[in-house]
C-alpha cells in the first residue's frame, strides 16, 4: 500500500513507470478497503501488508517490496500520514507532492492533502485555491424530510478519504490550513527549494553503550542554502568514521538501488539516506564525516561508555 517514498510520477500517468503505477494501485486498494471498514460496523479492521518495506518479494529491477508505510530506512512515506489521518484524533494535515517541478511551469499538478480536520483551505503563494472537506460517509436524513445530520457547516466536496486540488504549477509555497468548528487547528507547508548546498546529519542517539552491539541511526539529508531538504536530490555521499565505532550499513530506501549496503558511500534518494553506526568494546568518541562534491560537508560526534545492560 505504501508506494515509493518521494515518488510522485503516478500523478502524471503518461510518464509513470510500472513500479510507480503498481505502488499507487496498492495505495488505492488500501483506501477502498478502509472505506469498507469504516462503513461496516461488523468489520473489525484491515490487515496492513506491511508496516515497513522489506527485501525480496518483488520483480527485477526492484530488490524489495514497497508495501510499507515506512521505507527500508524507517523514513515516513506519505501513506504513513494517510493512516495517521484515519486513525488519530490530534489535528493534522499533510500535503503532497513536493513542489520542485522545474520545466512544468503552468502545467496542472494535482495537490493532495491527508487530514482529520473538518476542512482544509489551500494557498499557493498566498492565494487561496479554495476549501475542501469530506463527505464520507454520506449522512442521511433523520426525524423529518431534509433534516441532514451534518456535524457542522464545513464544506463537503469529496467522498474520498483525502482532499484534492488541481493547481497550475508555479514555484513558491503551498500552504494547507486545517479547520475544526471554524477554528485553525493545523497547518502544513511545502516549498520550492533551491539547489543542493549542504549535508545535514541527525542521529537518533548520541550516547551509546561500548558493548559492540549498540547502534545509532543517522539520518542524512541534502539541504539547500536555507536548510530545506531538497526532495529531488540524488548526490552521492562518502562517509568516513574515526574513533570507537564502525560504519555497519548504508541505505537510501530506493527499491531499485543496487548499491552495496556495506560500502562507504551512498547516493541520496529523494534527498535522504541513512547511516548506521555501531559501538566497539572501547569507550570513547565516534566521529562521522559526510562529504560530497559541491556540497558543504558535515560531521557528527557520538559518545560511547561502559555500562551495565539490564537483560
Amino acid at each position: 500500500m505504501g508506494g515509493i517514498r518521494g515518488d510522485y510520477y503516478w500523478l502524471f500517468p503518461s510518464s509513470a513507470g510500472v513500479t510507480s503505477r503498481n505502488s499507487h494501485d496498492k495505495w488505492t486498494d488500501f483506501q477502498q478497503m478502509w472505506k469498507f471498514v469504516r462503513i461496516n460496523d461488523y468489520v473489525a479492521g484491515d490487515y496492513m501488508w506491511t508496516g515497513i518495506d522489506y527485501l525480496g518479494e518483488c520483480r527485477w529491477p526492484a530488490k524489495g517490496n514497497t508495501a510499507g508505510v515506512l521505507d527500508t530506512c524507517g523514513f515516513k512515506k506519505d501513506s504513513y500520514y494517510f493512516c495517521q489521518s484515519q486513525w488519530t484524533e490530534k489535528p493534522m494535515v499533510h500535503l503532497l507532492p513536493h513542489w520542485n517541478w522545474a520545466g512544468k511551469e503552468g502545467e496542472v499538478i494535482p495537490v493532495l492533502c491527508y487530514t482529520n480536520c473538518d476542512c482544509v483551505e489551500l494557498f499557493v503563494n498566498g492565494r487561496s485555491m479554495g476549501v475542501q472537506g469530506y463527505w464520507f460517509p454520506r449522512y442521511g436524513m433523520s426525524e423529518h424530510y431534509e433534516n441532514h445530520l451534518l456535524r457542522n457547516n464545513a464544506p463537503r466536496t469529496t467522498l474520498d478519504l483525502f482532499l484534492r486540488w488541481t493547481v497550475p504549477y508555479q514555484p513558491g509555497i503551498l500552504k494547507a490550513v486545517g479547520y475544526r468548528e471554524g477554528q485553525v487547528v493545523a497547518t502544513d507547508e511545502v516549498a520550492t527549494t533551491g539547489k543542493p548546498a549542504a549535508i545535514r546529519l541527525r542521529a537518533d542517539r548520541v550516547d551509546l553503550a561500548a558493548d559492540c552491539r549498540d547502534v545509532a541511526h543517522v539520518t542524512v539529508t541534502i539541504v539547500d542554502a536555507q536548510g530545506r531538504v531538497v526532495p529531488v536530490a540524488d548526490n552521492e555521499i562518502t562517509f568516513e568514521i574515526l574513533g570507537r565505532g564502525k560504519l555497519i550499513g548504508l541505505d537510501n530506501g530506493n527499491p531499485v538501488s543496487h548499491e552495496d549496503f556495506k560500502s562507504d558511500r551512498r547516493k541520496a534518494f529523494n534527498g535522504m539516506c541513512l547511516a548506521i553506526i555501531q559501538s566497539t568494546a572501547d569507550a570513547g568518541q565516534i566521529r562521522l564525516t559526510a562529504t560530497s562534491p559541491g556540497l558543504k560537508a558535515n560531521c557528527l560526534s557520538i559518545n560511547t561508555a561502559k555500562t551495565c545492560r539490564v537483560l
